[in-house]
């Protein structure tokens, strides 16, 4: 198969999913931009497979660095999100398959789609269950199989809706196998650079302040010069984009607290509310209105 070029997002919407009631999400991310991400649960059984590219991923508040070829194995009870909420450029499928049922202590429970037989199903679910670490390599399988099913999901060729049902359950059993002969072992987690915590800690405590590459790079000991190539590297964002996430976060915080939509935007470096709501919606895809509505 011809994958699109490098450049190219593909995210499978639920109207294209609709035959498969089983596949809750499926696409392809392959940009030479970061991906703004939340942190985030599914209904189902999600493999994140990487073909390129590299990502640092927290899951149930550890966090863990993926390299190409790796894949990120999640439960439906498990939170998790790319540091820094942004996927760094990189290439990858995800796909998450939703099981009729599936819990810590519970069978997994495919449906009639699957060909597998429920003993064989339940293995896998225990598989999964059991091991105490997200990341699995030696998933190159996988690849091909996401391949083709992005193919016959794009084209719906005759018979389309069978193929697709038999990748699924492939897709299930590499998975299990690679499981059973080589477990997961727990992962080394990562923490973030202390150099990154550093500067994550002067945004956080002066958000409002008229931040530069200079002043931003200032007392880490990260060369001026050198550190848009460095923050680059290590998260994926430029200090702008770096620099506005954190002002975001910074403005959360504020509002759970009850300040006003002006004083939030002034004291977290806006110029004004109207820029402050502009950039908050682009980033967290809410309102701030609305954001402090749905806050719990």
């Amino acid at each position: 198969m011809n994958l699109p070029p490098f450049d190219f997002r593909r995210t499978f919407h639920s109207r294209e999913l609709s035959p498969f009631p089983m596949i809750e999400a499926f696409g392809f991310h392959g940009a030479n931009r970061a991906k703004h991400t939340t942190p985030h649960r599914h209904g189902g059984i999600e493999i994140l497979y990487f073909t390129r590219g590299r990502a640092r991923f927290y899951v149930d508040g550890r966090l863990y660095p993926l390299r190409s070829g790796e894949g990120l194995i999640t439960c439906p009870w498990q939170l998790h999100w790319s540091e820094f909420n942004f996927l760094q450029p990189c290439r990858a499928f995800w796909l998450v398959i939703k099981p009729q049922t599936f819990s810590h202590r519970g069978p997994l429970r495919l449906g009639t789609w699957s060909l597998l037989p429920d003993g064989k199903a339940e293995k896998i679910g225990r598989l999964i269950v059991a091991n105490t670490g997200p990341v699995l390599n030696g998933l190159g399988e996988l690849e091909g199989n996401f391949e083709t099913l992005y193919t016959e999901l794009t084209r719906r060729p005759w018979g389309y809706r069978q193929r697709v049902h038999l990748l699924l359950t492939e897709a299930l059993l590499l998975l299990g196998r690679r499981i059973a002969e080589h477990p997961i072992k727990p992962a080394a987690h990562a923490e973030p650079e202390e150099w990154i915590r550093r500067l994550i800690k002067k945004i956080s405590d002066h958000p409002d302040a008229k931040w530069t590459t200079r002043t931003m790079s200032a007392g880490l000991g990260v060369n001026a010069a050198q550190f848009n190539q460095k923050l680059k590297h290590d998260t994926g964002l430029s200090p702008h984009e770096f620099l506005i996430h954190h002002r975001i976060e910074a403005a959360k915080e504020r509002l759970a607290q009850g300040r006003t939509f002006v004083d939030t935007a002034l004291a977290c470096g806006f110029s004004s509310q109207q820029h402050f709501s502009a950039v908050f919606k682009k980033q967290t895809g809410y309102s701030p209105r609305d954001y402090v509505r749905l806050a719990p």
